[in-house]
């Protein structure tokens, strides 16, 4: 999660706690990320952000690859 920016690496964390129906975990949030132009808007597309036009192609790529290693690891 290093080498991504503070935003999507918060969005992709979001997306993890969501799917995991985790309620601490969705409750929290990064400073540096908000810092980064996070907002409880953006982060509320999260959940169907291949409609989003506020989310990057990048972020949405990111978004995407975390539901991969969520519901399918194997492929």
């Amino acid at each position: 999660m290093r080498d991504l920016d503070a935003l999507t690496s918060e969005m992709v964390r979001l997306r993890g706690a969501a799917q995991h129906n985790c309620r601490l975990c969705k409750s929290l949030r990064e400073t540096t990320a908000l810092d980064a132009g996070g907002s409880e808007t953006l982060y509320g597309d999260i959940e169907h952000f291949e409609m989003s036009e506020a989310l990057t192609d990048r972020q949405k790529a990111a978004l995407r690859y975390a539901d991969a290693l969520i519901w399918s690891p194997s492929h």
